[in-house]
């Protein structure tokens, strides 16, 4: 989710019941399902509200302090969604399908035709220049004055996307698949793998980092303000056949991990370089950390999995 001013949101659904926020200062919110039916947002200082779904489907989602409202209907279309302090105007139509996005202040201004195709999509004060062809494919989107220079393929397929002034950096593959995204000023990096699926995490400033697995299921360390821990190197960890969803690193040596299925895994950092994972049904592993840069993990039924940090 991008904002008018450049920044960007976040959003990781870990197992479509439980999802976590980042805004680009490091606040997360945390969204979690509880049955399919119903829903709570929190955030930590109260920017987001409470998302409630009515049957599984989106219902209501709006923010307390007014600097976002957004309107959902039952059926899990998209409705209405407006900023109520006049920076960012959104309207949907009741099928879904776009209708009008605009900014009533002239910093931002999106005409979107009726079809679900792209029409026309510009800033009146030149902050943002950006043009989409008429027949639903995207063609050419670009900045006049060099803070996002975008390019996209003319078959609606995403070809190359980044930015000029090193504040974001996107590269997608030509058939529409995410493929490489990273930011180029250090306060947040992520790569994904060629077929769409996020794949490798990169904790930039030691607040906040994303560990995804080759299989597209998110593995999140949190560090905010000392709740949590996280390891300061940079790693990038292939889970063969155990995956994880959430990493919590109290003192740099006890590792909480939690499954999506609820069940959770301890590790026990013991020297630095040797450890002992323990999972919910009896069976552990040993990890070994040859450098502090490679490890192996062995499983007691003969699997294995490589850990490289980076």
């Amino acid at each position: 989710m991008f904002n008018v001013d450049g920044r960007f949101d976040i959003m990781l659904n870990v197992d479509e019941r439980f999802a976590i926020m980042f805004n680009d200062d490091g606040r997360f919110a945390i969204m979690f399902n509880v049955d399919g039916r119903f829903g709570i947002m929190f955030n930590v200082d109260k920017r987001f509200g409470i998302m409630l779904n009515v049957d599984g489907r989106f219902g209501i989602m709006f923010n307390v302090d007014g600097r976002f409202a957004i309107m959902f209907n039952v059926d899990g279309r998209f409705n209405i969604m407006f900023n109520v302090d006049g920076r960012f105007y959104i309207m949907f139509n009741v099928d879904g399908r776009f209708d009008i996005t605009f900014n009533v202040d002239e910093r931002f201004c999106i005409m979107l035709i009726v079809d679900m195709r792209f029409d026309i999509m510009f800033n009146v004060d030149g902050r943002f220049g950006i043009m989409f062809n008429v027949n639903g494919r995207f063609g050419i989107m670009c900045n006049v004055d060099g803070r996002f220079d975008i390019m996209f393929n003319v078959d609606g397929r995403f070809d190359i996307m980044f930015n000029v002034d090193g504040r974001f950096c996107i590269m997608f593959n030509v058939d529409g698949r995410f493929d490489i995204t990273f930011n180029v000023d250090g306060r947040f990096d992520i790569m994904l793998n060629v077929d769409g699926r996020f794949c490798i995490k990169f904790n930039v400033n030691g607040r906040y980092g994303i560990m995804c697995n080759v299989e597209g299921r998110f593995d999140i360390m949190l560090n905010v303000d000392g709740r949590f821990n996280v390891a300061g190197s940079v790693e990038i960890e292939f889970i063969v056949y155990v995956r994880f969803d959430i990493k919590l690193n109290v003192d740099g040596r006890f590792v909480i991990m939690f499954n999506v299925d609820g069940r959770f895994d301890i590790v026990f950092n013991v020297d630095g370089r040797f450890g002992i994972m323990f999972n919910v049904d009896m069976r552990f592993a040993v990890m070994l950390n040859v450098d502090g840069r490679f490890g192996i993990k062995f499983n007691v039924d003969d699997r294995f999995d490589i850990m490289f940090n980076v």
